[in-house]
């Protein structure tokens, strides 16, 4: 018997809410390297750029970062096509 190649609702829904909870607005430091594509060295390079987005201060979270100052910052990189 082979698999329903349809997916399952609940779970495409389940995934889906899991997604935009809103604590995945913000990204751990251990994560930020991969969500920006660059290695952990040039993380901590880009880090130190007065540029860089400030952690969000979340008592006993760690260090983190709203995905979308890591987005907006990361936009600005991206030459621009004239």
């Amino acid at each position: 018997m082979s698999a329903d190649p349809v997916p399952d609702l609940n779970a495409v829904l389940t995934a889906l809410a899991e997604r935009l909870r809103p604590a995945s607005l913000l990204i751990k430091q251990e994560d930020a390297p991969e969500f920006l594509g660059v290695s952990r060295a040039a993380f901590f390079r880009l880090k130190a750029e007065p540029s860089f987005p400030r952690p969000v201060a979340v008592k006993g979270a760690g260090v983190l970062y709203r995905r979308a100052d890591l987005l907006k910052w990361s936009e600005r990189l991206k030459p621009s096509r004239n």
